[in-house]
């Protein structure tokens, strides 16, 4: 599982306008891993979010999984979210 967020910069270290996120899952079986995956934009009516990282919380199911997001507004701010994916 990963997270992956967009900015209005031009480089990779300055940082811009917060555009969005996304989360997604890269399948990772034994040794091999997937050359696609599967991803989706994280909503927030409420504005743009930048998420930098999550972590399984637990599987509640084969289609459903209670993740914890930690976002950064490159103010100093921070917000962990609970939330659960569904596929």
């Amino acid at each position: 599982m990963f997270t992956a967020s967009v900015e209005d910069t031009d480089n990779a270290y300055n940082d811009g306008d917060i555009l969005g996120s996304f989360i997604g899952i890269i399948d990772i079986s034994g040794k091999n891993i997937s050359e696609s995956f599967d991803f989706c934009q994280i909503p927030n009516d409420s504005g743009t979010l930048k998420v930098e990282s999550v972590c399984i919380e637990k599987e509640i199911s084969n289609t459903k999984t209670a993740v914890i997001l930690i976002t950064d507004d490159d103010k100093g701010n921070s917000v962990l979210l609970k939330s659960v994916l569904t596929w």
